[in-house]
């Protein structure tokens, strides 16, 4: 077990009331009423029915490679999995929960077979149905309970409500959707809170409390440092969680290509990158697909919009407005997939003419006309349409 968890502190966690910081908060907060004459904002209280267990440090659902430190999602904590819509956030975790469960490995890393249990929020019956057909899987592999849709400290209740009832109780929790049970995912003064009643309830239990959220779109350049920050709204739900997981599409991908990146960041330990792709309904670790110059997957998407500039733009500028629409009316290319084409091959974007925007490609892509010879400048005709 010490082999497995690493290195642990026996002993019981304080209580959150009991630290002194929280004691500092609230005299600030007293003093702050009495000077503004103002209430202060507190959090409703939440209540345990059931004491607190043991919560050593050091335990974790996946274990950290051979000489690193953290693993990933320690009991214990809270750790949050983002995501933007169909990444594939559900698909990945289910996987891992039930690869876990069974001793397999997790992408190169050793488990430990916890027992596991969902809280879904944010996701009906016909859709969990449907994602166990996709993923191969029967619906007890999978345990879960609906939960009726609540707000702050009143889903946090709720969460420890049912975690009560569950016998034997699941060394992991999984929440579905928690982003979506806070008034307001973007203030920090909400988000803390909020994380802090969570942290809470993982030392209670000794558990690890997986939750996944929103996330927006990768743009490439970002440092693993700056994808901590990466959830949907305040920066405080990176800041106020464990390991945190990104899942995102390709730059350039509009949807449609399979493959995914994955980035694991352990609060001390160095992050861990991975490709994944969609196969069978499942996501499975795979090679990157070709790249192009940026070093970023070229998809099927991109190589069209590609095409298209080229043919477009051969017989001189064209107005971008009318490229634009085009290219979504009659190829179904979408605006930022045309935008990362034009990049790609160098389209000059910023010239004007009759006070329009025009595109146009680099010299050593336009046509001469016929009167040019080797020694003339290359010319262009302007195209209104």
């Amino acid at each position: 077990m010490e082999k497995f968890f690493g290195a642990s502190v026996l002993g019981q966690r304080d209580k959150w009331t009991d630290r002194p910081d929280y004691r500092q908060r609230t005299v600030k907060a007293a003093i702050d009423e009495i000077r503004t004459g103002k209430p202060a904002a507190v959090s409703a209280a939440i209540e345990f029915h059931t004491p607190a267990v043991d919560d050593p440090a050091g335990e974790y659902v996946i274990a950290p490679l051979d000489g690193k430190g953290d693993g990933w999602f320690p009991l214990g904590d809270v750790s949050l999995v983002g995501g933007a819509s169909g990444t594939g956030k559900t698909t990945w975790l289910f996987q891992m929960l039930h690869d876990q469960k069974q001793g397999r490995l997790v992408l190169g890393h050793q488990t430990r077979t916890l027992l596991f249990h969902v809280l879904a929020y944010d996701r009906g019956k016909n859709a969990f149905t449907r994602t166990m057909q996709r993923l191969n899987l029967l619906a007890s592999d999978i345990p879960t309970i609906p939960l009726p849709l609540a707000f702050g400290a009143d889903a946090v209740q709720a969460i420890i409500n049912e975690i009560e009832k569950l016998q034997p109780r699941p060394a992991i929790i999984f929440i579905e959707g928690l982003d979506m049970l806070i008034d307001d995912a973007n203030k920090k003064s909400v988000v803390s809170p909020f994380m802090r009643q969570l942290q809470e309830v993982a030392a209670h239990f000794h558990i690890a409390l997986i939750c996944s959220v929103g996330a927006p779109k990768a743009k490439r350049g970002e440092e693993y440092a700056a994808k901590r920050d990466k959830i949907s709204g305040s920066e405080a739900w990176g800041r106020n969680c464990e390991t945190v997981v990104v899942l995102e599409f390709a730059e350039d991908d509009d949807g449609t290509d399979p493959q995914r990146s994955l980035t694991v960041l352990p609060r001390n330990a160095k992050a861990e990158k991975f490709t994944l792709g969609f196969q069978d309904g499942r996501l499975v670790q795979v090679q990157p697909t070709a790249e192009n110059h940026d070093g970023g997957p070229r998809s099927e998407a991109l190589q069209v919009a590609i095409s298209f500039l080229e043919r477009e733009l051969q017989g001189g500028p064209k107005v971008a407005d009318i490229l634009i629409r085009e290219a979504h009316e009659f190829e179904d290319i979408k605006r930022p997939t045309l935008f990362k084409a034009a990049k790609e091959i160098h389209v000059n974007m910023r010239d004007k003419i009759a006070g329009k925007v025009v595109w146009s490609l680099p010299a050593m892509h336009a046509v001469m006309s016929a009167d040019d010879s080797e020694d003339s400048p290359t010319t262009t005709e302007l195209h209104y349409e």
